[in-house]
């Protein structure tokens, strides 16, 4: 027997001129969210982000659910990471940005989506 899990975000993850605000699911805050901020090097994070989202919605092999295929975002104290598979699973892309790379407070640790 298999438990289900549901996540249930208060609001969706949102990218603002100059603010990169990444909700998550739970965690001790009122209004979880696990960075607010922007990233110093908008150019190669827009570039990188736009990869790792075009694996995501590209199908290598076979069709998949639609709701399958949006990219995972991950902060740690030590990196925000933007990860995604390809629908059939055959390719993987991430970027990793190291604290040099973004400017605001990582509040907590956290995984959310982003479409």
């Amino acid at each position: 027997m298999r438990a289900l899990q549901t996540y249930r975000y208060l609001q969706p993850s949102t990218l603002h001129p100059g603010d990169l605000a990444l909700q998550t699911s739970g965690g001790p805050a009122t209004h979880p969210q696990f960075f607010s901020g922007f990233l110093t090097t908008p150019q190669a994070a827009a570039a990188g982000r736009l990869a790792v989202a075009e694996v995501a919605r590209t199908r290598y092999h076979q069709p998949v659910s639609p709701a399958s295929l949006d990219p995972v975002v991950t902060g740690s104290w030590d990196r925000m990471r933007f990860e995604s598979f390809s629908g059939c699973c055959g390719v993987y892309a991430r970027l990793d940005v190291v604290p040099a790379g973004f400017d605001g407070d990582i509040v907590e640790h956290g995984t959310t989506t982003s479409t």
